[in-house]
């Protein structure tokens, strides 16, 4: 994952070449995306090839996957966030939710081109992702050390409710929060198969 999209978000780039800043407050869409797998798959390659060639197999396998998903992720003008090693936190910078949803469903469709994945040794091992949207205000930071690395940071109860999508998100399912369908016109844009609550919800 030898990119700049690691370091500095696609948004922020964008802002440096301007010559510009992100404000530190904003409103848009989060989306959290999470590869259900990645552990098996690097557990195996660990054990097959060993600590250093297996770490640059679970790369060269997982490397793809991220390039595809960043790609959609981009072309609904979106940046990734950070990476959590199988996750990656995305922000859409004043979106109300309809690119973020449609993103995240764009990106179930591209991950089935990498259901199966097979190790050298022939074992197979099944990728998976789910999604989760919340949309709001948040506050963005950039945190670190200038000596050695700055990352972005959001934070906010947007954050938090995506955080409760993602935990309440079966593999290959995309969930969005309550405000996402409410503002954007329901049932009659959305097809909506199940509401879940979360522990701290109370209706």
């Amino acid at each position: 994952m030898d990119s700049p999209s690691i370091y500095i978000s696609m948004d922020r780039r964008h802002a440096i070449v301007a010559g510009s800043d992100l404000p530190d407050r904003t409103s848009g869409a989060a989306l959290f995306a999470d590869i259900s797998g990645f552990t098996a798959l690097t557990g195996l390659l660990l054990e097959e090839m060993g600590p250093t060639r297996g770490a640059e197999e679970v790369l060269r396998q997982i490397n793809p996957i991220y390039d595809v998903l960043i790609a959609e992720l981009h072309r609904y003008h979106g940046s990734v966030i950070n990476f959590a090693g199988d996750s990656i936190t995305c922000w859409l910078d004043g979106d109300n939710g309809l690119r973020a949803t449609a993103c995240a469903i764009g990106m179930q469709r591209l991950m089935s081109d990498f259901a199966t994945l097979t190790t050298p040794s022939g074992k197979e091992v099944t990728l998976a992702i789910k999604v989760a949207v919340a949309t709001g205000p948040v506050r963005r930071f950039i945190v670190g050390d200038p000596d050695i690395q700055l990352v972005d940071v959001l934070a906010g109860a947007t954050l938090d409710r995506m955080a409760m999508g993602e935990g309440l998100a079966k593999k290959g399912e995309v969930v969005v929060s309550a405000d996402v369908v409410n503002d954007n016109g329901g049932s009659a844009v959305f097809v909506i198969s199940d509401w879940r609550k979360g522990e701290s919800e109370t209706e």
